[in-house]
């Protein structure tokens, strides 16, 4: 193997591997803030109050089910990553307006980009960013979705997905990150000097991934000199 290809498949690795790192911290983080303990409802014996307290009854039921299912699906995942899989999915079906469905979606997707079922990932993405719009865990979606088109060898789409991204969500420290993820597309794609202009403004902006970009610019400057 040369030293080119090896490089190559370096560099792939490491990006996968941040992908995964990233998103579990950032699902681990909401999985904290949402996991409701699954207890039992008080039962209301206030004749007044009856017809409210069966209605939250009923609710809470949902909830304590739904948090059951995501528990048993968690452990599914280090005995049966397929099984759980297709719990995390059922869970988000049966259970899709409780706090764990886009949870367990994001779970699920992150298993099949693992699996590298980058088709499945990015349709799961995909229903994250869609029907949880107003979620915390949406604008990741979204942008895992791209990642997994550009996983696909749809560059061209991926680079301007990457674009549109970074473009509406200038505010989020994803925009950088797609913003680099779009100059790697435009290096695949023969666009050295569109990527260039990218890596050197990212360059001076102080972001986690500056001296990524420099180091980057400085490379890809060398090989348009040539």
């Amino acid at each position: 193997m040369s030293n080119k290809q090896h490089s190559e498949q370096h560099a792939a690795l490491l990006k996968k591997n941040k992908l995964r790192q990233d998103e579990v911290e950032e699902v681990k983080a909401v999985v904290k803030k949402y996991l409701i303990p699954c207890v039992t409802a008080v039962v209301v014996v206030c004749v007044g109050f009856m017809a409210v307290g069966l209605v939250r009854s009923v609710k809470q039921k949902r909830l304590d089910n739904a948090c059951t299912a995501f528990q048993e699906a968690n452990v599914q995942m280090a005995l049966n990553p397929i099984q759980a899989i297709d719990s995390y999915i059922s869970l988000a079906d049966k259970y899709d307006t409780s706090p764990y469905a886009p949870i367990a979606l994001m779970r699920a997707a992150m298993a099949k980009y693992n699996r590298d079922d980058y088709v499945g990932a990015e349709a799961l993405f995909t229903q994250v960013a869609d029907e949880y719009a107003d979620h915390e865990l949406a604008l990741t979606a979204e942008y895992n979705g791209i990642i997994c088109r550009e996983e696909r060898g749809l560059v061209e789409d991926a680079a301007k997905q990457y674009a549109s991204f970074a473009e509406k969500n200038r505010e989020s420290y994803l925009s950088t990150a797609a913003r680099m993820a779009q100059a790697r597309c435009l290096k695949v794609l023969g666009k050295q000097k569109e990527a260039l202009f990218i890596y050197e403004e990212l360059a001076i902006l102080n972001t986690p991934w500056q001296a990524s970009a420099a180091e980057k610019q400085a490379l890809l400057s060398k090989k348009t000199a040539l």
